[in-house]
């Protein structure tokens, strides 16, 4: 079967405004995409999209986009700290021009109108609102700044004050968090994270999560990387196998060795999941 890469950013764009999405509508979307799809492939993805909540049934052989944006207030704070950053050559020039290229991505592909900060060591740090987008950017920025391993501290909450461009200048409780998170992990040799909310019974919940998540994050070769990096561009198959000079059997297969789509399944749960807690 052939990947099911969904597209979804330039779906909720074509359908924004349609009140019904037949079967045809995702046919002729994904034909625009890829000549030789099948009428059976849509139905494939027609399937993939309603299991990961991007469009809902409304009767027979109809859909609507799904309402997932946040009925909440919330922000998303991220601290990374870099291992072994002591032993990398010219680590500040490798870390400043990495943190220039997550940045222009973000912007460009999830058009989110903050950046990460960079601390004076070798900490980076990102506040976003806080919508389904912010576990791929936390994935994409791991593509772009491998071979680099960090750790990472993460909060969800409100936030009452100031917005400042460098987010270490702002305060909050939920900045606070975020910064008691990565602190307890900061002794951890290997891709570790840590969640830290108002609400502990989410934050053992996520913690176990991620506990398995970054098993499986620890394992992604180099060249998986470079499709997952692609993919959460949002490139099609075509594409990335042209940029890569592969084939597109090639790009299903460090796909599914990766393990990625388990992972942004496991983290796109846990973002509908928290979405209905009370962080505040």
């Amino acid at each position: 079967m052939e990947v099911k890469y969904l597209l979804a950013k330039q779906l909720k764009e074509k359908f924004a405004e349609y009140k019904n999405i037949t079967v045809d509508d995702f046919y002729d979307f994904y034909k625009s995409h890829n000549e030789n799809i099948s009428r059976s492939s849509t139905r494939s993805y027609i399937s993939e999209l309603k299991k990961n909540n991007i469009i809902e049934k409304v009767s027979r052989g109809k859909y609507k986009l799904s309402d997932t944006k946040a009925s909440h207030n919330y922000y998303f704070v991220l601290n990374i700290d870099f291992i072994d950053s002591r032993d990398i050559a010219n680590f500040d020039v490798v870390l400043k021009q990495k943190v220039q290229d997550v940045n222009n991505l973000i912007q460009s592909v999830y058009q989110v109108d903050r950046a990460y900060s960079i601390s004076r060591g070798d900490e980076i740090q990102l506040f976003l609102r806080y919508d389904e987008v912010v576990f791929d950017i936390l994935l994409l920025t791991m593509a772009i700044m491998h071979p680099l391993k960090f750790r990472y501290g993460m909060s969800i909450g409100t936030f009452d004050g100031e917005l400042k461009d460098n987010s270490y200048d702002m305060n909050g409780k939920i900045l606070w968090r975020s910064r008691d998170a990565i602190e307890g992990v900061k002794n951890k040799s290997t891709i570790s994270s840590n969640v830290k909310t108002a609400k502990e019974d989410f934050n053992t919940m996520a913690n176990a999560m991620f506990e398995l998540v970054n098993l499986l994050l620890d394992k992604i070769t180099s060249k998986q990387w470079e499709v997952i990096k692609h993919i959460l561009m949002e490139w099609d198959l075509k594409t990335i196998a042209s940029e890569l000079d592969i084939t597109e059997s090639s790009v299903y297969d460090r796909i599914n060795k990766s393990g990625i789509k388990s992972i942004r399944a496991s983290l796109r749960t846990l973002y509908l999941t928290s979405i209905k807690e009370d962080l505040s």
